[in-house]
């Protein structure tokens, strides 16, 4: 059975992500409101060349830092976070950006920087399994974005520039409370160079972050071919859709997390109680996360379009078309957790190959002429390629470790 401090961790990590949910959830329905769908297109494609360059930044700032951390120390890894983190933001602004106005390139530049930094400080709370810090941090994120967007859109810019701006704002407050909390636990941050703990940190990270930007093909690239095919309106609707339904993951995540934060712990040998719990917690992900599906699709559609607007007529549509692909997903990212806290990262860019290979000729084949009906077929058979590797994969291992080969 999993222990109950997991499960106590468990809903303590969920009723956080339940939090950021709901400021992202505010924040995504009061700009679809504002700026429409086509505003709502430009700040999708901004998100998600944000959520790009981050997987570069957080070859050192993501599962490498949370490896690392109690291992080598929170201080021989953060100046090698901050120049990396620095020089990846200063290229990846102009060549994702670069069409934008250059202050558009400068927000996106300083966001990239701050998001990665915030990355490596959370990456190092889950190392010294402080989820309480983890929980506060990422909560703040959102709920100060979509305040701040509110101040901003109210009294100086009432552009869909404000959420910009708002978040780059959230972003320097979380580092700050970042540093503080750190502080508190007594964690010094100093300039601390090796190249020993370089080279092992760039090499776990490249290849984690390999399988997450595969993994990020799999769910984002319908995004530029509806960008090209059909303009950013598609984009606006389509990516609320892909946002409502992937909200349901914030129970795999939350599970994810704490078996994650777990599985790091040198102190756990048990190999066969990990298996054992990393199956259990599965299941009850697959069942939660059904019910939420199940919930979101009862809803009529009149409730989405009062929510969003006229424009997001078909959102519900989009949930079901996508729904097969999110539940599967809810197993599978306990199974990747699992690999990815045992170092086994090669099942992860697998997996992800498989699921980008499919997105990209799915995408290529249907969007021109299906338009978001075709992105959603291109994004759940990308998700079920991917999660059935995971599945197929952890079952032969629990079979290894059952004795059973």
């Amino acid at each position: 059975m999993v222990e109950r401090k997991t499960v106590q961790n468990i809903f303590t990590t969920m009723a956080g992500k339940v939090l950021i949910l709901l400021g992202s959830f505010g924040t995504m329905a009061l700009s679809a409101r504002f700026w429409g769908a086509e505003g709502r297109g430009v700040i999708a494609l901004y998100v998600a060349n944000l959520s790009l360059a981050t997987i570069f930044s957080n070859i050192f700032t993501n599962s490498s830092a949370c490896y690392y951390s109690p291992r080598v120390g929170a201080a021989k890894l953060w100046l090698q976070v901050s120049l990396w983190t620095f020089g990846v933001s200063a290229l990846a602004a102009p060549l994702l950006q670069g069409t934008a106005s250059p202050l558009l390139t400068l927000v996106f530049f300083v966001a990239a920087t701050l998001s990665g930094m915030i990355t490596f400080y959370l990456s190092v709370f889950l190392g010294r399994q402080q989820v309480p810090y983890y929980n506060v941090v990422t909560v703040l994120e959102p709920v100060l974005t979509l305040l701040l967007m509110l101040l901003l859109r109210y009294t100086v810019c009432p552009s869909y520039f404000a959420y910009f701006y708002a978040q780059v704002l959230a972003y320097a407050l979380c580092t700050l409370v970042c540093h503080v909390l750190l502080h508190r636990e007594g964690v010094s941050l100093h300039a601390e160079w090796s190249w020993q703990c370089f080279r092992q940190n760039f090499l776990f990270g490249i290849q984690e972050e390999t399988g997450t930007f595969l993994q990020f093909l799999n769910y984002r690239l319908p995004y530029y071919f509806l960008s090209y095919y059909c303009g950013l309106a598609s984009i606006g609707v389509f990516s609320i859709g892909v946002a409502l339904s992937e909200s349901i993951w914030v129970i795999s995540r939350s599970i994810s997390l704490v078996q994650y934060s777990n599985l790091l712990n040198p102190d756990r040998k048990d190999a066969g109680k990990a298996v054992s719990d990393t199956l259990q917690l599965s299941v009850y992900s697959l069942v939660l996360s059904a019910v939420c599906v199940v919930v979101a699709l009862l809803l009529p559609s009149e409730v989405y379009t009062f929510v969003f607007g006229p424009e997001f007529v078909s959102l519900k549509w989009i949930i079901l078309l996508l729904s097969p692909g999110i539940l599967l997903v809810s197993a599978a990212k306990v199974y990747g957790h699992y690999f990815s806290a045992l170092g086994q990262l090669r099942v992860l860019v697998v997996s992800s190959a498989c699921g980008a290979v499919v997105s990209l000729g799915l995408s290529a084949l249907c969007i021109r002429q299906g338009n978001i009906t075709g992105a959603c077929l291109a994004t759940v058979g990308a998700h079920l390629c991917c999660s059935a590797v995971l599945i197929v994969w952890f079952f032969r291992a629990r079979r290894r470790v059952n004795g059973r080969d």
